[in-house]
């Protein structure tokens, strides 16, 4: 798992962005959850997909259609050409483009974004190839409900629990606090001393 980590870091913009492609489209068609967590997680990777791919179609399609009404909207009326229509073929095709530019790099920035934000399902998927565990035919519980944890939770890095909990309170925001009340009681106590001295 460190070692396709590694190869993320280092490859080059092309070379991530087909890393986080394969896993993006293996999530979406062939995972299977077995947490209650997974289950949210790909749920809300689905509609992050679909919101970065929607909003960035809409947006450039949108924008192509603007610029185009405010050029026409700026020729006047002597200088334009009889009969030409504004939504004639070659418009529409033009937005058309334009729209598909904004889904293709709407779905670049959503499949980085999802694999970013979905390594600890990398490293559960290497552990389970290591120890020949196939999640298609494990069965959690007798009446099909996911499990709360992870069932191999005491050999990963990452649990359920201590993932819910870093979301609710992240670290570098506890760090944040725990370094401004070290630096408000470095300073109380320099205060101190020079009232003091006076």
């Amino acid at each position: 798992m460190e070692q396709e980590y590694l190869e993320y870091r280092q490859a080059s913009l092309k070379g991530k962005l087909h890393i986080a492609k394969r896993f993006t489209k293996f999530y979406f068609k062939h995972f299977r959850p077995i947490t209650v967590l997974e289950q949210k997680d790909l749920e809300k990777a689905k509609r992050t997909y679909n919101g970065f791919t929607f909003f960035g179609a809409l947006t450039l399609g949108y924008m192509s259609f603007r610029w185009r009404r405010m050029r026409v909207s700026m020729v006047e009326a002597h200088e334009t050409a009889k009969n030409v229509s504004q939504f004639s073929a070659m418009h529409v095709l033009n937005d058309g483009m334009m729209a598909f530019m904004g889904f293709t790099f709407g779905n670049l920035i959503a499949v980085d974004y999802i694999y970013k934000r979905r390594i600890y399902i990398v490293e559960r998927l290497h552990f389970e190839k290591m120890q020949n565990f196939n999640r298609y035919t494990y069965n959690p519980n007798e009446d099909g409900k996911l499990a709360e944890e992870y069932p191999f939770e005491e050999y990963i890095t990452l649990k359920d629990k201590d993932i819910v909990e870093d979301r609710i309170h992240p670290r570098e925001v506890e760090e944040e606090k725990e370094y401004m009340r070290q630096k408000m009681e470095q300073i109380e106590k320099e205060y101190k001393d020079k009232k003091r001295d006076l």
